[in-house]
C-alpha cells in the first residue's frame, strides 16, 4: 500500500511540475506575446510618424532586423507585373534597391507570396523548389518567412525575413509580421498620400508663382507700341523672372519661322534647341507640347497660327502647359491688337496723304485749267499779231525805220509765244510727239549741254542703270524737264556743288508705295535727279509745282520751269515728286511707266520738194475773223483759191460742194454741233485725194477725240507765222 502510496504521490508530483511548467511557458508566452505587441506598437508609432515613403521603408525594416535579430529583412513593392525591391538591410543586396526586379507568381518565394496574397514560412530554403535567386549562393539563407502587405486585399507589397538558422519562424513571428506589415501599408498608404499632397502643394504654389509672372509679363506687354515690341517686351521680362525663352513668327506661305526673340542668356546650343522645339511643332500641330523643361505653345489668335512661345526652366513641369498656353493665346491677342493699332494708324496717315494729295491734284487741275484756257485764247491773238505784224512788214521799204519797230513786236510775240507753250506744258494741253525713248541714251546725249548750262563750278555725276530703260515720252520734251531740273538745282547751289542725275528701273507695290507718294503699283523707270543745294522748307515744297511760283528774285525767273517739267511728265503718264529739306538739298524723282517696246526704225522717205502754187482750192474753216483773214490773205498771197467758212457745218456744206479739193484747213475748236475733229474724220474717211491740216491752241481737243487720227503733220498748233503756215501747206500738197 505503502508503495501505491508512493506512486501516487509521484504522479501527483510530475503532474504538478507539469502544470508549473506550463505555466511557466503560458507566462512566457505571454511575456513573448506582450513583447511583440508592444514591438508592434513601437513600430506603428515610429512608422506612423515618418511621412516620407522612402524613409517610411528604410526605418521599418531596421527596426524589425534589431528586434528579431534575422539577418535580412528587405521590403519589394508592386511596380507593375514586377516586384521592386525597394528597402533592405543586407548591404550586398542595397546596390540592387531601386534595380532588381521579380516577376509576381514567377519568381522565387516572394513573388509567390505577391501573387497568392498569403504568408509563407519555409523552415529550410535548400528544400523548397521556390527558392532559386540568382544570389543564392552567396546568402546564408537557411529559412524564410514573406508576408504580403495588404490594403483593402489588395497586395501592394512584401515584407521578406531571412535567417541563416534553420526551421526559425514561429507561428507568433508570422503574426507579428503580419501585423507589421498591415501597419506598413498604411503607413505607406498615408505617406503617398501626404507626399502627393506636397506636391500637389508645390506644383500649385509654383503654379501661383507663375502666373503671377505672367500677370506681370502681360501688364507690361500690353503697353508695347508696335508688334515687335510686345514680343521683345514679353522675352526680358520673362527672362528678369528666371524663365529662358524664344519667340518665332509663322514664315510667309509657309515658309521657316522667323526668329523675333531669343533671350540672350542663351548659348548658341541653347538658342538652337529652342528653335528646334518650336519647329519641332510647327507646322502640323496647333497644341502645346512639353519635354524635359521646356514648354513650346502656338501663339493662336482666332483659331489663326501666329507663331510659337518656347520657354525653359528646370522648374517647368507638364503641369505648366495650360498656364503658358493660355499666356501665348494673350501674346498673340497683344501682337495682333498693336498690329491693327499700327495698320490703323497708317491708314489714317495714309487718308490724310491722300486727300493732301488729292487737294493739290485738284489744286494743280484747277490751276491747268485756267492757264490752258488763258493760253488757248492768248494763242489766237498771238496768231493775229504776228501774222499782221509779218504782213507789214513785208509792206515797209528794208530802210524804212519803222521796219524795226516791227521786228520788236515779232519778237515781243515770239517770246509770249514761248510763254504760252510752258502755260501749255503745265496745263497738260500741248502736242507731245510719243516715242520708245532711252532715258540712259537721252541722258548720256545731254551730258555736254548740261555741264555746260550749270557751270564749271557744279560737278555733274551720273549713275545710269546697266540696262536700257525704255519709255513712252516726247524725247523733245523729256530733255526740257531735264534741263528744267538741272537749271533749278544750279540756281540752288549759288556757291557750287554736285548734281546727281540717277536712272534705275523699280517695282512699285503697297509695300514701297510710301517712299512714291502718289505713284500706282507697276513697273517703272526712275530718274532721280539731286542736288546738293539750300533745300527747301514744307511751305516750299506744297507749292512748288504751280505756275509763276518762284523764289527767286524779282527778273530772274518766270516760276514756270517746274510747272512745266510737272506738267510734261503727268501728260507723259508719268509722275514727279521732290523731297527736300532747309540746307540739305533736294531729290526729284520721276516714276516714268516702263515699257520693254523697241524703238521703232526711223523712215526714210525721199524729202519731198515743196512745190509753187497752182491755184489749188483750199478750204478753210476757222470762227476766229482775225485768223480767218491772216490765213486768207497768207494763202492768196501765195497764189492758192481760198474758201472760207465759219462753221463747221458751212464748212461740211464746203466739202460736199468741192469734192475734189486738195487740202482743208480747219480749226479743232468750232462753235456749233460741228467740231473740227467731225471735220477731220470726214475728210480722213472719204476716198478722195484731200489732204488735211488742223489747227489749235492747245491740244485736248486732239488728245480726247483724234489721238492717232492725225497723220504726221497733219496738226499745226497756235500761235504760227505766215511763213510757217505756207511752209506746211506747201509741204502736205507736195506729198500728195
Amino acid at each position: 500500500m505503502r508503495r501505491a502510496a508512493d506512486a501516487r504521490e509521484r504522479e501527483r508530483t510530475r503532474e504538478l511540475q507539469r502544470l508549473v511548467e506550463d505555466g511557466e511557458r503560458a507566462h512566457q508566452a505571454d511575456r513573448e506575446r506582450a513583447a511583440r505587441l508592444q514591438l508592434i506598437a513601437d513600430i506603428g508609432q515610429r512608422t506612423t510618424a515618418i511621412l516620407s515613403p522612402s524613409d517610411l521603408l528604410h526605418s521599418a525594416i531596421h527596426v524589425i532586423r534589431e528586434s528579431f535579430q534575422y539577418f535580412m529583412v528587405s521590403i519589394f513593392l508592386v511596380d507593375g507585373s514586377d516586384l521592386l525591391c525597394s528597402a533592405t538591410t543586407l548591404p550586398e543586396l542595397e546596390k540592387c534597391v531601386g534595380t532588381l526586379r521579380l516577376g509576381i507568381g514567377r519568381e522565387g518565394i516572394i513573388g509567390w507570396v505577391a501573387a497568392h496574397g498569403a504568408p509563407l514560412s519555409v523552415p529550410d530554403v535548400r528544400k523548397d523548389t521556390r527558392y532559386h535567386y540568382e544570389l543564392e549562393a552567396e546568402l546564408r539563407t537557411r529559412s524564410e518567412l514573406t508576408v504580403p502587405i495588404m490594403l483593402k486585399g489588395v497586395v501592394s507589397g512584401v515584407l521578406d525575413v531571412q535567417s541563416e538558422k534553420e526551421d526559425s519562424f514561429t507561428d507568433l513571428d508570422v503574426f507579428t509580421l503580419q501585423t507589421v506589415a498591415g501597419q506598413l501599408a498604411v503607413a505607406l498608404e498615408n505617406a503617398r498620400l501626404y507626399d502627393a499632397l506636397q506636391k500637389e502643394l508645390t506644383v500649385r504654389r509654383r503654379t501661383e508663382k507663375l502666373l503671377r509672372v505672367l500677370n506681370d509679363v502681360g501688364l507690361a506687354m500690353q503697353k508695347a507700341p508696335f508688334p515687335d515690341a510686345v514680343l521683345v517686351t514679353v522675352g526680358m521680362e520673362l527672362e528678369k523672372a528666371g524663365l529662358l525663352c524664344a519667340l518665332h513668327l509663322k514664315g510667309t506661305s509657309g515658309g521657316p519661322l522667323i526668329r523675333a526673340y531669343a533671350s540672350p542668356h542663351l548659348d548658341a546650343e541653347g538658342v538652337h534647341g529652342l528653335e528646334t522645339a518650336a519647329a519641332g511643332v510647327f507646322p502640323a500641330s496647333a497644341r502645346a507640347s512639353f519635354s524635359a523643361g521646356t514648354i513650346t505653345a502656338p501663339l493662336l489668335f482666332e483659331d489663326g497660327l501666329l507663331g510659337y512661345l518656347t520657354v525653359q526652366s528646370i522648374e517647368l513641369s507638364a503641369e505648366d502647359v495650360p498656364a503658358i498656353q493660355v499666356f501665348a493665346n494673350e501674346i498673340a491677342a497683344a501682337w495682333k491688337k498693336t498690329h491693327l493699332v499700327r495698320e490703323l494708324q497708317q491708314s489714317v496717315k495714309d487718308l490724310g496723304s491722300a486727300q493732301e494729295q488729292l487737294l493739290q491734284s485738284q489744286k494743280m487741275e484747277a490751276v491747268g485749267r485756267l492757264a490752258g484756257g488763258v493760253a488757248h485764247d492768248f494763242n489766237n491773238q498771238l496768231t493775229a499779231i504776228m501774222g499782221y505784224a509779218d504782213m507789214l512788214a513785208a509792206s515797209f521799204d528794208p530802210r524804212d525805220p519803222r521796219g524795226a519797230e516791227v521786228a520788236e513786236i515779232l519778237r515781243a510775240s515770239g517770246r509770249a509765244s514761248d510763254l504760252t507753250r510752258q502755260l501749255l506744258a503745265f496745263s497738260r494741253r500741248q502736242v507731245l510727239r510719243l516715242r520708245i525713248v532711252d532715258l540712259n541714251g537721252l541722258v548720256t546725249e545731254m551730258r555736254g549741254m548740261l555741264q555746260r548750262l550749270i557751270g564749271e563750278d557744279v560737278t555733274l555725276e551720273t549713275r545710269l542703270s546697266a540696262v536700257p530703260l525704255r519709255v513712252r515720252a516726247d524725247p523733245a520734251q523729256m530733255e526740257q524737264v531735264i534741263m528744267n531740273l538741272a537749271v533749278n538745282a544750279r540756281d540752288a547751289m549759288p556757291e557750287g556743288g554736285t548734281l546727281e542725275i540717277l536712272t534705275e528701273r523699280v517695282m512699285v507695290n503697297v509695300a514701297s508705295a510710301e517712299n512714291a507718294p502718289g505713284v500706282p503699283p507697276g513697273d517703272y523707270c526712275v530718274m532721280q535727279v539731286t542736288d546738293t543745294g539750300t533745300g527747301m522748307g514744307p511751305e516750299v515744297l506744297s507749292r512748288l509745282f504751280e505756275p509763276f511760283f518762284t523764289t527767286k528774285e524779282k527778273g530772274k525767273g518766270t516760276g514756270l520751269g517746274l510747272s512745266t517739267a510737272y506738267g510734261i511728265v503727268q501728260q507723259s503718264g508719268g509722275h514727279i515728286n521732290c523731297r527736300s529739306l532747309p540746307g540739305q538739298g533736294s531729290v526729284f524723282v520721276i516714276h516714268l511707266p516702263a515699257t520693254d517696246e523697241l524703238p521703232a526704225e526711223a523712215a526714210r522717205a525721199p524729202h519731198a520738194v515743196p512745190m509753187a502754187a497752182a491755184g489749188e482750192t483750199i478750204i478753210v474753216v476757222e470762227d476766229d475773223p482775225s485768223i480767218r483773214d491772216i490765213v486768207r490773205r497768207t494763202l492768196s498771197r501765195e497764189g492758192y483759191n481760198v474758201v472760207m467758212a465759219d462753221t463747221g457745218t458751212e464748212g461740211m456744206e464746203l466739202l460736199a460742194r468741192h469734192p475734189g479739193v486738195p487740202l482743208v484747213i480747219t480749226d479743232l475748236v468750232l462753235p456749233g454741233s460741228v467740231r473740227g475733229i467731225d471735220i477731220a474724220r470726214h475728210v480722213l474717211s472719204e476716198a478722195r485725194p484731200t489732204r488735211l491740216l488742223c489747227m489749235s491752241g492747245y491740244s485736248e481737243q486732239l488728245i480726247s477725240g483724234a489721238e492717232g487720227l492725225l497723220p504726221d503733220g497733219a496738226f499745226l498748233p497756235k500761235p504760227f507765222t505766215p511763213a510757217e503756215l505756207v511752209a506746211r501747206v506747201k509741204e502736205i500738197l507736195s506729198s500728195r
